[in-house]
Formats: structure tokens, sequence, C-alpha cells
């Protein structure tokens, strides 16, 4: 985990609040909230995040509109932004892309995807190096019928990779399906 890393996620649902937060959990441990968009900007102010994660449908002040209050601030000029939108969103792309977010993503929100991206976006933008990231690591594969053999792979690997294991090309899919 990324200690000094500082995610802010302005999301009004709770519930995907819960479920960015047990994803971002393989990236920093200090993820801070905002429900409204008027909290946004204030959090922005205040605590100087890293990476802020923000929905399009925000109450009180919606999320282009924080958008286009943080880039006029001194420090959010540069501030890296992804924002999250529905579907039905689609359309505000361009307006987005004009008020200059870094990354957007459409729900639902797939969990690998969603963190490669997150990782990319801190990456490029200088908040964070890639080899500084624990979960950065590649992921290998490992398929082979010789439970010994996987064993004594595994023990030189897991250095460098975070290691699957499957017996067969069959299982092999499936927990490529599921990783």
């Amino acid at each position: 985990i990324y200690q000094s890393m500082k995610i802010l996620i302005a999301d009004p649902n709770t519930t995907s609040r819960l479920m960015l937060t047990r994803l971002l959990g393989r990236v920093t441990e200090h993820i801070v909230f905002a429900e409204t968009g008027l909290e946004a900007l204030r959090l922005v102010s205040q605590e100087n995040p890293d990476l802020l994660i923000i929905d399009v449908d925000l109450p009180v002040l919606d999320g282009i509109s924080v958008i286009e209050s943080v880039r006029l601030m001194p420090r959010g000029a540069t501030l890296p932004i992804m924002c999250i939108a529905a579907a039905s969103r689609r359309s505000d792309i361009g307006r987005l892309t004009a008020c200059g977010i870094t990354d957007y993503l459409l729900k639902p929100i797939g969990p690998k995807d969603f963190i490669t991206r997150v990782l990319r976006v801190l990456t490029r933008s200088g908040r964070a190096h890639s080899s500084a990231l624990p979960h950065a690591r590649r992921v290998l594969l490992l398929a082979d019928r010789d439970p010994n053999f996987v064993t004594f792979a595994t023990q030189f690997l897991d250095r460098d990779f975070e290691v699957l294991t499957a017996g067969t090309g069959i299982e092999a899919a499936g927990v490529y399906a599921d990783s």
C-alpha cells in the first residue's frame, strides 16, 4: 500500500463509495469521501488529494461544475480527475474533456479495469510511480498438472509476479476469467 497517497471519492451513492473504497484499498488506505459537490470542493481545498474520483451526478453542485471549479484552484489545475458516470451520460464526455478530466469511466465499473486505470492516471500524473505501488506487480498464470512443479516454480516466481495457478488449460481459463 502506498501510504502517502490520498484519494478523494465524490459520489452520492453509499454502495458506490464502499465498492470504490474496497477496490482502492489495493492502492492506499487514505481515502476521503464527499457526498455532494459542495463538500467535494471543500475537501479538494482542505485535503489536497492526489486523485479526485468524481461522479457526474452529485447533489447540490453537479460533477461538471465541481470539476470546472477545481480547475480554477491553484492546486486543482494539475490534480488528476477521474470521472464516473452512467452510460446514459455518455454525451457529457466532450464537456468533461474540455474541463480537463484525466480519465472517464462508464458504469458499471469492472474492478480490474478500474484499478489499472487508477494506477495509470497516478503514474502518468507523476503522483506515483508504478514501482512504488505494490499491486502494480505483473500477474503470471501458471498452468501445470504437476503440483510439485507448481510449488517449485511459484517459490521463484512470486518475488516478481502475482502467481495464479491452475492444473489444466480449462481451469486456467476459469482462473483468468475470475482474476
